[in-house]
């Protein structure tokens, strides 16, 4: 999968790169606006410089009882289980990944690979203290920023489908259109208006920040910030299908979606499973 995608990708920005060349042969070039021109010359630019680290990008991983090794196009990397330090997972710039810290540096390898969680769990079982329990899960973390950018870009493209839709609609009724067609448009429309309004409200108050102490769990949002003590975090739930991947921390005031964009997510998420499963524990 992964390897798929990098492949789609270069592809793009190859055609990109050979677009002002193929123009060129073809005469259209010169007889394109300024600002065209421009467009395409700044596209081939930003391609050129962002094609080499495709090459980078892990797409498989190898392991025996000596450690691990990772391939991508241009890279090659070896690490004895020895000498691993840490695993992490993070995101930046929309781009998730996990992050092995071993001695001399680091390597990485995207989740999208195949049979990831696997490796991972492989991985752990290396690590200096045994399986990869978080030693302090009293801690913040952080949701990068492109991540929520890029889902309040889906949510807004929703917004912009159901607009269309209604404007459809509209259009069919000034018509006279006063039938079955126009009837399921309508329920087409209203059932669309539901799903994004209520996914746009989600997505709005996943959290940038999520903080855990011993007493409570700090919860910050866009536009707020909420403490939950730790009798009122319910559970920890995988969210409904319409929903972008994470989880759902639900909690006696409401709940929230933490998506895939949050570092150390699946810490995250281990830690406050421990923390409701020892609270239900201790009630009576």
């Amino acid at each position: 999968m992964v390897l798929a995608r990098v492949l789609a990708e270069m592809s793009v920005l190859i055609v990109l790169i050979l677009l002002p060349i193929l123009l060129q042969i073809m005469g259209k070039f010169g007889l394109m606006p300024m600002g065209a021109k421009v467009v395409v010359s700044a596209l081939t630019v930003i391609s050129l410089c962002i094609l080499p680290w495709f090459g980078f990008i892990t797409y498989q991983v190898n392991t025996d009882a000596q450690g691990m090794t990772t391939l991508a196009v241009l890279a090659r990397h070896f690490c004895e289980w020895q000498a691993i330090k840490g695993l992490s997972r993070k995101s930046s710039n929309n781009w998730v990944r996990y992050v092995v810290e071993y001695e001399g540096g680091e390597l990485s390898f995207p989740t999208l690979l195949k049979s990831c969680d696997g490796l991972v769990q492989e991985i752990r079982t290396h690590l200096p203290g045994g399986s990869g329990v978080v030693a302090n899960p009293y801690r913040m973390f952080k949701c990068d920023a492109v991540a929520l950018l890029v889902q309040a870009l889906q949510s807004a493209a929703g917004i912009v489908f159901v607009c269309i839709g209604w404007f459809l609609f509209a259009g069919t009724m000034m018509r006279g259109g006063h039938n079955g067609d126009s009837a399921m448009l309508a329920a087409f429309c209203a059932a669309c208006t539901l799903v994004f309004v209520w996914r746009t409200f989600v997505v709005a108050l996943m959290p940038k920040t999520v903080e855990l102490t011993p007493d409570q769990l700090i919860v910050a949002t866009q536009f707020f910030q909420r403490k939950y003590p730790w009798s009122e975090v319910l559970s920890v739930q995988t969210p409904f299908p319409l929903l972008p991947e994470g989880f759902m921390i639900k909690t006696k005031k409401g709940s929230y979606l933490i998506g895939v964009g949050m570092e150390a997510g699946d810490e995250l998420e281990d830690a406050l499973r421990a923390k409701v499963a020892q609270h239900q524990v201790k009630k009576p």
